[in-house]
Order: C-alpha cells, then structure tokens, then sequence
C-alpha cells in the first residue's frame, strides 16, 4: 500500500485492530490442561508497530501463557499485514495497541 492516509488516528488505530481481528483463528483441537475450559480462554493483548506505508515494523505480544493461543494472535497479526495507510500526521511509525479474546 502507498500513498497518504486520512483521518484520525482514532479511525487508523480501529482499522488496524478490525484487520488483525478479521484474520484471528481458534486453534481446532486446542489441548486443554485436565479438562479445565480455562486453558482455551485468554486474551492476548499486542502493540503493533506500523510505518508510513503501512507496513508491520515490529509487534510485541502479551500473551496469556497458552502457546496456541499466542501463536493464533502472532499469526493474525503477521497476516493483517500491510495495514491501512496512518493518516499523515508527520510521524514515521504509529504504535497500535490492541488484544485478542479468545473464549
């Protein structure tokens, strides 16, 4: 993607989040530890780090210690990339915060 985005940093950072979230998958046959529904819950919180263009910088995971659930978040995330264009406020990367419910 190239070019200048539009609008706020708001609508940007809602975007951002709605595409990682179009692309989250539940892990089909997710062990459970002794059968406690817990272990297949959890939400996992990210920061992605997006340039000018909208391509993925860097992200950080802070997962919910389950490895199939942070490896379904960090798969969304490489996969929602590129991102929507930030809108032209000057910077060179935007920070992004958002998370993944996983029930």
């Amino acid at each position: 993607m190239s070019g200048r985005g539009q609008g706020s940093l708001a609508s940007f950072s809602d975007g951002v989040n709605q595409r990682i979230a179009s692309f989250k998958t539940y892990p089909p046959g997710l062990p459970s530890s002794h059968g406690l529904k817990f272990w297949m819950e959890c939400v996992v919180s990210y920061r992605v780090t997006i340039a000018r263009n909208g391509g993925l910088i860097r992200y950080k995971l802070f997962g919910c210690d389950n490895p199939y659930l942070d490896a379904a978040a960090r798969a969304a995330i490489l996969l929602a990339s590129p991102y929507p264009v930030p809108p032209d406020f000057g910077g060179s990367r935007y920070d992004i915060y958002g998370s993944l419910i996983f029930k």
